[in-house]
């Protein structure tokens, strides 16, 4: 049975969600097999006057504390901090909200949340580099235990993801055409070259609950493959060969103008969100796409 299957485990995730936060809404009989949606309305960001430090202790992966509706807050202000000009020094956020749709899928442990409004996805910020999958927050990663069903709850996880969110708009704001923008603090990174250094017997990153080697450890190692393989522009192997003929650097480059391509001999289209690569979660091709030199790209 799925853990929020437990009606006292689940009545005590809506109270805590209710007291942590406004719009809770949820549609799920406790007992019932299937998942569970569950909308939520989060407010991130403190008083203007106090978002300078919180970008500051984010920045240096500080410690930060949340408070009612989401709220961050700069749980221990630290004078040591560099104080530095704000790019959002002119764009107060005052007290925006953002409404998010909490998922619970049967064989998952990690919940998945949209972020509805403003409607945040792959396809409305194609560049950002912390979406999963299927659009939703890539707030934490799941083989660091930061968040577990057994120890944590999913008023905790909403406050990793209101972090998410803060950190998101200061990424959009210091975007600009030619580079992507900051991101505030350590991450890490999707590609699969990184993703094969997950210890095996961790939880698997992509947030199911089971170990990695019993996961998607098989097709990490594939995709780090194949990945190094077109980087090095080896058409020897018979998936490259027979999807890229010769030269893959003039397939990707081709993909870095138009946002979509067509292997050879194929009629289908594909975009980042649609991977040619049949049986691997990764989104190999965005990720080619931040790993191949910029010259090769502009081609």
């Amino acid at each position: 049975m799925s853990w929020w299957n437990n009606s006292a485990r689940w009545g005590s995730e809506i109270n805590q969600l209710n007291a942590s936060f406004n719009g809770v809404q949820f549609d799920h009989e406790p007992g019932k097999k299937g998942g569970a949606v569950i909308g939520v309305v989060v407010r991130p960001f403190p008083p203007r006057s106090t978002q300078w430090g919180l970008f500051d202790s984010l920045r240096g992966d500080h410690f930060v504390a949340p408070s009612h509706q989401g709220k961050i807050f700069v749980y221990e202000p630290r004078e040591d901090l560099p104080v530095h000009q704000s790019p959002l020094e002119k764009k107060s956020f005052g007290n925006r909200a953002y409404e998010l749709q909490i998922s619970l899928i049967p064989g998952r442990e990690h919940p998945l949340v949209h972020i509805l409004s403003p409607m945040w996805n792959k396809l409305t910020i194609p560049s950002h580099r912390h979406f999963n999958d299927d659009s939703s927050a890539c707030a934490l990663f799941a083989s660091d235990e930061t968040w577990r069903s057994s120890q944590n709850t999913l008023a905790d996880y909403v406050v990793q993801v209101c972090i998410w969110i803060i950190k998101t708009e200061y990424w959009i704001a210091t975007s600009t055409e030619e580079r992507d923008g900051v991101w505030l603090g350590s991450e890490q990174s999707h590609i699969p070259s990184e993703l094969v250094k997950v210890k095996p017997l961790a939880p698997c990153h992509c947030g199911s609950g089971i170990r990695l080697i019993d996961c998607h450890r098989t097709s990490d190692i594939g995709n780090a493959k194949l990945l190094e393989q077109i980087r090095r522009g080896d058409a020897s192997g018979d998936f490259v060969r027979a999807n890229f003929g010769s030269n893959p650097a003039a397939w990707i480059a081709s993909f870095a103008r138009t946002g979509v391509i067509s292997p050879l001999g194929s009629s289908r289209l594909y975009t980042a969100h649609n991977s040619p690569f049949s049986g691997c979660p990764v989104p190999v091709i965005s990720n080619l796409m931040r790993t191949l030199p910029q010259e090769t790209i502009a081609a």
